[in-house]
This record gives structure tokens, C-alpha cells and sequence, in this order.
């Protein structure tokens, strides 16, 4: 069983954050990996309205990050975004043991008060 905690909003577009995201962990030494992309993520396939906004057509967008670290298990950070802001979710394994070390050093690298993100929002 999977469980989401949310870990970050930016007032950013989906692309860049992940694109972002993605280099400043590989800077930090992770490895990472993208594993899945679904366009109009969140929209019923009957009338495509976002059930977040209520705009039509929906332009969610639900990307999923496998992270590697010296770890056994990675860990998925998923990314639920469209053209305005992007919110960033730990995606945990209840059935695992979790390492708790690795995710909060993931989660040091992606603070809201790091540079990049200051930078990127002002």
C-alpha cells in the first residue's frame, strides 16, 4: 500500500520544476530517474474537466521521480502540476521499511528555503 506526503508547492510550471528538481538532486548525488508521465492527469474520461480547477480541458499533469541513493529501496517523488504550480508528494511504501535518513535528506535538498527555489519564484 502507497501513501502520498506532500513535501513542496511552487508557483511554477510542472516542466520546470521537475527539470529542477531533477538537477539539484543529481547534484546533491542521487541518481533519478523518470518513470512516468500522464498528461490531463486528473481529468474523468468522459468530460475531461479538472476536478482541481474546473477548467476544461484539464491540464494536469502527473509525473513520477524514482530516486537512488546507497539505499535498498528508492524512493518515488511524484509531481502534480499544470501551467501555474507544481505540488511535490513523497510517495511512501507502507509494506517496506523506510529509511528515513535518505528521505529527509532528499527533502533537505528540495527546502523551500534553498537558493534555487528562492531564486526561481521571485
Amino acid at each position: 500500500m502507497r501513501q502520498t506526503e506532500p513535501i513542496l508547492w511552487l508557483p511554477l510550471r510542472h516542466e520546470i520544476v521537475v527539470s529542477q528538481v531533477s538537477l539539484r538532486l543529481v547534484a546533491e548525488g542521487f541518481r533519478v530517474t523518470q518513470t512516468f508521465e500522464l498528461d490531463s492527469a486528473c481529468a474523468s474520461f468522459t468530460d475531461n474537466v479538472c476536478p482541481h480547477k474546473g477548467s476544461s480541458p484539464c491540464k494536469c499533469q502527473l509525473i513520477v521521480l524514482m530516486i537512488y541513493g546507497a539505499t535498498v529501496h528508492p524512493v518515488s517523488l511524484v509531481f502534480h502540476g499544470d501551467d501555474k504550480e507544481t505540488e511535490i508528494f513523497l510517495a511512501v511504501d507502507l509494506t517496506q521499511s523506510r529509511d528515513l535518513d535518505f528521505e529527509n535528506r532528499i527533502q533537505q535538498a528540495l527546502n523551500k528555503e534553498n537558493d534555487l527555489f528562492l531564486d526561481m519564484v521571485r
